[in-house]
């Protein structure tokens, strides 16, 4: 499975992404805008 680190909450700690990529997000993704674009991504065959 892959994974998208979502990180636009304005709960998250000053660097939630670098968290998440070392627990294992394959991307991260910052705001709602690039959101749709990540997710075509993950959508096209590796």
């Amino acid at each position: 499975m892959r994974v998208i680190g979502f990180t636009a909450g304005n709960h998250c700690s000053a660097d939630p992404g670098e968290s998440l990529l070392r627990s294992g997000a394959d991307d991260i993704v910052e705001n709602y805008d690039d959101l749709a674009a990540a997710i075509e991504r993950f959508a096209r065959p590796h």
